[in-house]
């Protein structure tokens, strides 16, 4: 069960209105720090890039330069059993990690460490 839904939302420009390049790393950091206390606090965080982002800006009175980024709810983990048959089937399905090979590379990019 989720309680809470949250929309991130980062600003492009910064303090002197220039861009600011790092808005979307900056957002993630929170967001992954969150989850890790989220976590410590035996909640757990389900992020999701799959929303409508045009919508949220205009619930939300959004501005031009706060961008809307992603969704994720907190809550607790509850009985998959109450899923439909493909989230079930999403959720009891293994898990595979993309080798080290295939993203971390050495000298220049597409060298394999």
């Amino acid at each position: 069960m989720a309680p809470v839904l949250i929309l991130t939302v980062a600003k492009e420009t910064n303090a002197k209105n220039a861009p600011n390049y790092t808005y979307q790393y900056d957002t993630g950091q929170s967001v992954a720090h969150l989850t890790f206390q989220a976590m410590h606090e035996e909640l757990f965080v389900h992020q999701m890039s799959g929303f409508d982002k045009a919508k949220a800006r205009k619930l939300f009175s959004l501005v031009n330069d706060y961008k809307p980024l992603t969704v994720f709810a907190i809550g607790y983990i509850d009985n998959y059993h109450k899923l439909t048959q493909s989230l079930q089937k999403m959720e009891l399905s293994e898990r595979k990690r993309n080798d080290f090979n295939e993203f971390v590379f050495e000298e220049k990019f597409g060298n394999k460490s």
